[in-house]
């Protein structure tokens, strides 16, 4: 009967061993496959991408603006901390609000323009925070005004970051003062 037992645990542990296994071969070719669609996004945020890259950044640059440079790099970085860690939705918060700040710094908030105008111009002239950024500019600018909108960015900004990194904002500014 010590026997089986002892067999049954070997069983188990090379079952084991090939899962984790398969699970890591699993988890490199997401890697690999993400950061080679995040450099073809970066190459075609510079102009370098051709026909198609050109069409890609056109359209990221109209959805995000100035953020469709830092896109790539995002992407990459949220999906294998997604893979790490499930604090993924903070990281897509901090972004959308990034858009919006940039927004804000850069192109401004005018109550007349519509979203089709922020995809417009962020996508012809790479500035701004494109649909995203003006999306968050209309919410917050229009209903606290300017210096109201910027407040609750930054602070949306800063409890982002607290959560992707788990560390305290006070603590960071008390290292920082000392």
């Amino acid at each position: 009967m010590a026997a089986s037992k002892t067999t049954k645990k070997r069983k188990s542990k090379t079952a084991s061993r090939q899962q984790d296994t398969g699970n890591r071969f699993q988890t490199e070719i997401l890697i690999l496959v993400m950061f080679a669609a995040c450099l073809i996004l970066m190459i075609s945020a510079f102009g370098m991408g051709g026909i198609v890259g050109n069409a890609i950044s056109s359209i990221c640059f109209g959805i995000m603006g100035l953020c469709a440079y830092l896109f790539p790099i995002v992407l990459f970085g949220g999906v294998t901390f997604l893979i790490v860690n499930n604090k993924i939705f903070a990281g897509i918060v901090f972004f959308i609000f990034l858009c919006g700040l940039l927004q804000l710094l850069t192109e401004r908030y005018t109550p007349s323009t519509t979203f089709a105008d922020y995809y417009a111009l962020s996508s012809e002239y790479h500035t701004g925070g494109g649909v995203l950024g003006g999306a968050v500019c209309i919410s917050t600018e229009s209903a606290f005004g300017t210096v109201g909108g910027v407040v609750i960015i930054v602070l949306v900004l800063l409890v982002s970051m607290i959560i992707i990194t788990q560390r305290s904002f006070f603590g960071f500014m008390n290292k920082i003062l000392d």
